[in-house]
């Protein structure tokens, strides 16, 4: 029997790295997309559903994943878990046409699905509510280490290995990873582990979508996130491209996009720990993604406009990373009686719509023969899907203000 590690640091770095490896494979497609499709002979649209598969698996994967963490326990969930998605790594590395491909994703995101919820529920089982939209912010900004890796160092990395390369290594890191968390992750405080959860899935999940003001999180961070997830993911780097900018570059900026994305969750948790959860915030990013998105729109329909597209990606990004905003106030709303389904709520919203997303870009690109007006109407709809995330934020506001508004009036009375 080997011996358990019961230090919840120790535990928590177990439980990161399998996040760090689901980030790696949700954005190595930005930068794998040129070479995979050439191989494989992929047009835009499939090339969008070999990707889209993946994140519309992890997201019918979330409210179960979540049930499943709360019962077994983070982790055979997260260990488990990774295993199946080394797996879909190994079929993606030897694939051969599209079948094999949209399987392999959809092995991925199944895997992958339980790598942020376990990651979530360690920080609010092992560490004081006051601590975890810092908590949370720092895992991001630790996470971003794979999406970062994703970018720039993937693309230089494919001049001296393939993609299928890449790919098999992955799988065989993600293999000693789930092995890691099965071997020594045993001691569980009982706040993680709840025997009972999903005994009774159906009324659970009926519950949680029900609650109005979560779906209206939900679509914040569908505003703020799905848009940004869409382009670094997969259309980001060939966008840019189109732009001026080389190949390399592209990617280089999409890891500087990334970075930014993981500093502005660190920054913007310890900001929410220190002076509390506003809604007044989530306006703010909300409409920063919002200016950011109408640069992009205007760098697609300009020619050379490769700046403003640069500046629009990195306000994107300090929108997106500041997700953790809505992760926090949605762990403040909901307390002990959500668990991690209401987190499964948000985190399902978010890849759902970029599963469409990627999907709808890449049939506007077939269309237009990649040229930079094809992405326009792809990109004017990611600034539409940004818009209506920044109304649910006012929504949200505005009923907090008055909220606060009633309770100041009965403390008067």
């Amino acid at each position: 029997m080997p011996p358990t590690l019961r230090s919840p640091t120790v535990g928590y770095i177990l439980v990161l790295i399998p996040f760090i490896l689901s980030f790696f494979t949700r954005f190595a497609p930005g930068s794998l997309a040129g070479p995979l499709a050439e191989e494989l002979g992929f047009s835009g649209a499939q090339l969008g559903l070999a990707t889209g598969t993946y994140f519309y698996v992890y997201t019918v994967m979330q409210l179960p994943a979540g049930a499943i963490i709360d019962r077994i326990g983070i982790s055979w969930a997260v260990g488990v878990g990774t295993a199946l998605s080394a797996g879909g790594l190994l079929l993606y590395a030897v694939a051969m046409n599209l079948p094999a491909a949209v399987t392999a994703s959809a092995l991925i995101g199944f895997g992958s699905s339980t790598s942020f919820l376990g990651v979530l529920r360690a920080i609010g089982a092992w560490h004081p509510a006051s601590r975890f939209a810092a908590m949370s912010g720092t895992t991001m900004l630790i996470g971003n280490i794979g999406s970062i890796a994703a970018g720039g160092p993937l693309a230089s990395l494919l001049s001296v290995t393939t993609w299928r390369g890449v790919l098999a290594a992955t799988a065989v890191v993600s293999l000693l990873s789930a092995a890691a968390v099965l071997l020594f992750i045993r001691h569980l405080p009982s706040a993680v582990v709840d025997r009972t959860a999903g005994q009774d899935l159906g009324a659970g999940v009926g519950a949680v979508l029900r609650d109005r003001t979560l779906i209206a999180f939900a679509l914040v961070a569908v505003g703020t996130n799905s848009t940004f997830y869409t382009f670094t993911s997969l259309w980001g780097t060939p966008f840019l491209t189109t732009t001026g900018i080389a190949s390399a570059t592209a990617a280089t900026v999409i890891s500087v996009a990334l970075l930014v994305y993981g500093v502005t969750s660190l920054a913007v948790g310890r900001f929410c720990d220190a002076h509390g959860r506003e809604p007044a915030t989530m306006v703010v990013v909300s409409a920063v993604g919002v200016v950011g998105w109408v640069a992009v729109l205007i760098a697609a329909q300009v020619t050379g406009a490769a700046a403003a597209a640069t500046v629009g990606m990195l306000l994107a990004a300090v929108a997106a990373g500041s997700v953790v905003v809505v992760f926090s106030m949605v762990n403040d709303h909901t307390g002990a009686r959500g668990g991690a389904a209401a987190l499964a709520v948000v985190n399902g919203a978010v890849f759902l719509v970029v599963a469409v997303l990627q999907q709808v870009v890449g049939w506007l690109v077939d269309i237009g023969d990649g040229r930079p007006q094809s992405y326009a109407i792809g990109i004017a709809l990611v600034a539409a899907v940004a818009t209506i995330g920044l109304g649910f934020a006012l929504r949200i506001g505005v009923v907090a203000r008055r909220v606060d508004a009633s309770v100041g009036a009965m403390t008067r009375a």
